[in-house]
């Protein structure tokens, strides 16, 4: 349940599937937890709007031809390859897409992304990013795997009010401040990083799900402030400050 959205395209397909096959259509991933505060849904191009216009420097749709119409979900499929940024030319309508897949590539730069304005998946998985910069181009995501890449923190990045699931273990992360970029994260998989401390899950009201196994933890304080969570794995770890554990019995959705 928790290792990957409903409707993810596993490994061996992304391997198989050429980078200029025509996309596949899947209903778009449900909310584990409920539908985000605030939350507001992509802008869906139309059906059969005529040939592929250049985005918008806003990033906002063209105007349509007919009426909006909820669409399966879109793949954009640049997988497999030796791209350096995410600046592939789609063969499609940009305004379609609302899965973005870079997997397995040396992407070491966010760039373009605002050509795909309803875009609520990016996959990034085992890349060279740095940094998840550039992102916020993006404000509909409610998706993200950036793991296994060289990401030491998530400073820097603009408020993604939609993100409820991010996937960054296996990177070089050490804190957890600047996740204030998606206040209402609900799904976190920190798994094998450097993290020390929770400093910074202040910002997290609405985690529901945390994975920060195999890591450098010497104390679970901070998490006691997550009164949301309800799944917390710390396998792996240097803890030393048992109280800090014990304190974790008081959050009221614990299960696990």
């Amino acid at each position: 349940f928790y290792g990957q959205p409903a409707g993810q395209q596993p490994a061996p397909a992304w391997q198989t599937a050429p980078p200029h096959q025509q996309p596949q259509q899947q209903q778009p991933p449900p909310f584990y937890y409920g539908v985000p505060q605030n939350y507001q849904p992509p802008p869906y191009a139309p059906q059969d709007v005529g040939p592929v216009l250049p985005p918008q420097p806003n990033g906002a749709p063209i105007a349509p031809t007919q009426a909006y119409h909820p669409n399966p979900e879109v793949t954009a499929d640049f997988s497999n390859a030796e791209w350096k940024k995410t600046d592939r030319r789609y063969n499609g309508n940009y305004y379609t897409v609302t899965h973005l897949n870079y997997y397995s590539n040396y992407v070491n730069e966010l760039s373009n992304l605002n050509w795909y304005p309803s875009l609520m998946r990016l996959t990034v998985r085992e890349n060279e990013l740095r940094s998840l910069k550039g992102i916020e181009a993006v404000p509909y995501l409610r998706w993200i795997d950036a793991s296994a890449n060289y990401l030491k923190d998530f400073q820097g990045m603009g408020t993604l009010m939609n993100l409820e699931w991010l996937d960054a273990h296996q990177n070089d992360v050490t804190t957890v401040k600047g996740l204030t970029f998606a206040p209402n994260l609900t799904w976190l998989n920190l798994h094998h990083n450097y993290l020390k401390t929770f400093d910074g899950c202040q910002a997290l009201p609405s985690l529901r799900f945390l994975d920060a196994s195999d890591n450098e933890l010497r104390s679970a304080k901070g998490l006691e402030q997550c009164h949301m969570l309800q799944e917390i794995n710390m396998a792996s770890n240097h803890l030393v400050d048992v109280q800090s554990v014990l304190d974790l019995v008081n959050l009221p959705h614990l299960f696990r």
